[in-house]
């Protein structure tokens, strides 16, 4: 055993600079899916994490002080506030700040149909809905005009730190018009600093492009300006589990009824949870499947380099064994190398995978995340470090007893290798250099005897990385066509309108019919049904001009009260299909109804708690649902037009704005242009995920190339030095070390594009089967080329860099090779 050491630390110190590079190489690769676990975890756990930290409040229940009044709204939540179960609560009021230029008009961009300010009205560090401060400080206790702004006002106005802002003007209760509307003529001038940026937790249930800009007032503001607010909400932290919270709504009702003009405004927080969760499932899911394909990419990468790496500093072992040293003792020596490198190469992973945290999360979590900055998760670092040494440790026992039981010590299985391979032959009988010829035979072929390489495993695992960055590729650019295509995922139209808490004007609706712009159109109104026990978001649609409809897979629209469609996974669990009778509950009674076909649907209205989208939701004709306000008001919730497509669709879609600016609605969320279900939102980052995917691929692929050059230029030593012999100048050995590296790539590449396309196709089946859609793949012709091309250029520099060594290689005498 004392020689099986002393050999051990012999060779390390002989060589310890090529296992440090190695070890080094591979615990950089296998850095990447740590840190893509790290980052899953920390995604998937952000948003809990920060409700948790700003005490986020379970339940918010409004009170309408334009339909109440004010002392009416106010003793409405006192009322609120005191039901048995409530624990905590703090008060959110709405104030209307109106945004005027120096010539005394009126501006838009913060005209978007909600409250720009928000009273704080109990601030502190243990209240609930505790404001998340990221920039600056909180204001001071005896300023009124200082406030914080959040980073949606901040990017839309410009605004600073430390700037005074003049341009906003205070519109109270009585500054709104009959319809409800704030008069800015009305509002009171009001001169306000910005001491800081921050964010309310509540504002996290929005994805980061439906976060309206907010300026934050508190106390000292209220004492300063009174009755500023137009609405008031309770934002209640409440004891118990879920069924306490819907006996609670029940209460509210009852308190609601006692006050005219209040309306049951209740909302549970954990909806909110769960629908942003939900839409975060995909990114986290992807970042899992990232951070199990570099995982397994990099062992079996790192594995091979190790297992090259021990092949070629033990080469000698017939010469041991002749010696006396036993067959177990050179495993054992075998084995002391390959624990040394996974070692050292796991605790490179941990500090990388450590230091890149300060990175994550990646994608729109970031701005959720409430401790950024560096972050060691214990679970993933710690057991993926372990696995990683465990398992390169256990890819040296195979080395080892590969070495141990090979009938040639020191060689590789090679047996009938030595001919030339076909295409090798065909580069030779095509007329190419000699240096080309060989640059492909060092590629393609072992080689025979102690000249023996792994080229194969050089090559497979370039082809796997090849077929990975492939098939994200590929996989993404069809993603990215869904995305951009509103019909592939129901919304079959141009523009909407839509108030899931009340009608449309009939009146309204006649004069958008007499519209130029308006070549069909439909109204709906909005519903819910159950059948076979499950309830199931559903809508009902009048065509009114032509069809305008949800994008239907199969079937035909409903074209009465005894139709209905249903989305192919409302249908799945329904285990129903076209054709089928079925009795549904509308709330408004039961009826048997036919369903005649199957249909993708868009969100339509509040996408905090809308349930429908895509492959799930009904849809039927308006009068299965019974209008629940006074008929008179209006017969529909919603209106879906398909602009005339002989004139210009931003400048008809512009009119049509100016159009419902007239009727009533002025601010920018009046015209739907667009209705992504919220399903998708999680889809829409995952271009930043397929990046670093193709990075991390990239360094895997240089470092096993790089890894695979450098073993084989230095077992072929001896060929380049009888070559030189015979003629080789330093030149043309630089030549085949370059064209040994781009028959490597070319023939990956060969093998891995395809397979990449093959696999991805397959993988967007799966993906479109789940979400119930059937769109049709897209091949990234363009792209694919642009990644052959980059592969290529960074094989042939991989080759040039290793130019210097196959120079010297061929100054080496033959008589020193010989041995």
């Amino acid at each position: 055993m004392r020689a099986v050491v002393y050999r051990y630390r012999s060779t390390l110190r002989a060589n310890w600079r090529s296992f440090s590079v190695l070890a080094l190489l591979v615990g950089l690769a296998l850095s990447f899916a740590l840190t893509a676990a790290a980052d899953a975890r920390r995604t998937d756990t952000a948003l809990p994490r920060a409700l948790t930290s700003a005490r986020s409040a379970d339940v918010a229940v409004s009170g309408d002080q334009t339909a109440m009044g004010r002392s009416a709204a106010l003793s409405y939540l006192d009322e609120i506030e005191h039901l048995p179960g409530v624990v905590q609560s703090t008060r959110i009021g709405g104030v209307s700040l109106a945004e005027f230029s120096d010539g005394g008009t009126e501006g838009e961009r913060l005209a978007f149909g909600s409250a720009v300010g928000k009273l704080i009205a109990r601030p502190g560090p243990d209240s609930v809905e505790r404001l998340r401060l990221l920039k600056g400080r909180l204001p001071a206790t005896d300023q009124p005009h200082e406030v914080i702004v959040n980073p949606e006002l901040q990017r839309i106005t410009g605004w600073r730190i430390g700037e005074r802002v003049t341009s906003l003007r205070l519109v109270r209760l009585e500054g709104f018009d009959s319809d409800g509307n704030p008069d800015p003529e009305k509002g009171e001038p009001l001169e306000l600093t910005i001491v800081g940026v921050g964010r309310l937790p509540s504002e996290l249930f929005d994805s980061a492009a439906e976060r309206n800009p907010q300026v934050y007032l508190f106390p000292p503001f209220a004492a300063a300006h009174r009755d500023s607010t137009y609405y008031v909400s309770s934002a209640l932290k409440v004891s118990g589990d879920q069924p306490k919270m819907i006996g609670l709504r029940s209460q509210v009702e009852r308190a609601a009824a006692r006050y005219p003009g209040a309306q049951v405004l209740f909302s549970l927080n954990q909806d909110g949870r769960i629908n942003v969760q939900n839409a975060l499932r995909p990114q986290v899911t992807t970042i899992w499947l990232l951070a199990m394909v570099l995982f397994l990419a990099g062992l079996l990468l790192g594995a091979q380099a190790i297992g090259r790496q021990i092949f070629s500093h033990n080469r000698d072992t017939a010469v041991l064994r002749a010696l006396g040293m036993s067959s177990r003792d050179v495993g054992a020596l075998v084995m002391l190398h390959g624990i040394t490198i996974a070692v050292v190469a796991s605790f490179v992973a941990l500090v990388f995978a450590w230091l890149a945290s300060a990175f994550t999360p990646l994608g729109s979590t970031r701005t959720v995340e409430p401790s950024p900055g560096l972050r060691f998760d214990t679970a993933v670092l710690g057991t993926g470090a372990l696995v990683i040494a465990m398992i390169l440790t256990a890819a040296s026992w195979f080395s080892a007893m590969r070495l141990t039981r090979s009938s040639v010590p020191g060689a590789f299985d090679v047996a009938g290798q030595g001919r030339l391979s076909r295409f090798v032959s065909l580069l030779a009988w095509a007329g190419l250099p000699p240096t080309a010829v060989t640059g492909s035979r060092f590629a393609l072929q072992p080689g025979i005897g102690r000249r023996a390489t792994p080229a194969r495993s050089v090559l497979c695992s370039i082809a796997l990385a090849v077929a990975l960055v492939g098939a994200a590729v590929s996989f993404t650019s069809s993603l990215n066509q869904f995305l951009g295509t509103p019909s592939k995922y129901g919304w079959d139209w141009d523009v909407g309108v839509a108030n899931p808490f009340g009608p449309i004007p009939d009146e309204a609706i006649d004069a958008l019919r007499a519209r130029p712009e308006v070549a069909a159109l439909s109204a709906l109104r909005y519903g819910n049904v159950r059948i076979d026990g499950r309830s199931i978001a559903a809508f009902g649609f009048d065509q009114l001009d032509g069809i305008v409809f949800p994008t239907m897979l199969d079937g035909r629209i409903p074209q009465g009260d005894g139709d209905i469609v249903l989305g192919p996974l409302s249908m799945r669990s329904l285990g129903r299909s076209i054709g089928d009778r079925v009795k549904v509950d509308t709330g408004h009674g039961k009826r048997m109804m036919t369903i005649v076909g199957t249909a993708t649907f868009p969100s339509i209205g509040n996408t905090r708690t809308s349930s429908a989208g895509l492959g799930r939701g009904a849809a039927t004709v308006a009068s299965v649902f019974p209008p629940s306000w006074d008929p008179a008001e209006g017969r529909y919730n919603g209106v879906f037009l398909r602009i005339d497509p002989t004139l210009d669709r931003a400048t008809a879609t512009e009119s049509l704005r100016r159009f419902f600016a007239e009727q009533g609605c002025p601010d920018s969320s009046c015209l739907l242009t667009d209705g992504k279900p919220h399903a998708l939102n999680g889809y829409e980052s995952l271009g930043a995920v397929w990046l670093p995917l193709a990075a991390a691929l990239g360094v895997v692929f240089a470092i096993s190339l790089a890894h695979g050059i450098a073993m084989t230029t230095k077992a072929r030593r001896r060929d380049l030095a009888i070559m030189a012999a015979l003629g080789l100048t330093p030149r043309q050995a630089g030549h085949v070390v370059v064209w040994q590296s781009a028959t490597i790539i070319a023939a990956a590449l060969s093998i891995g594009v395809p397979f990449g396309i093959i696999s991805a196709n397959v993988l967007w089946g799966v993906f479109c089967e789940r979400l119930g859609l059937r769109p049709r793949p897209s091949i990234p012709v363009l792209q694919l080329v642009s990644l052959s091309l980059v592969a290529l250029v960074s094989a042939l520099a991989v080759g040039l860099a290793f130019v210097p060594v196959s120079r010297k290689a061929t100054r080496i005498r033959l008589s020193a090779t010989a041995a």
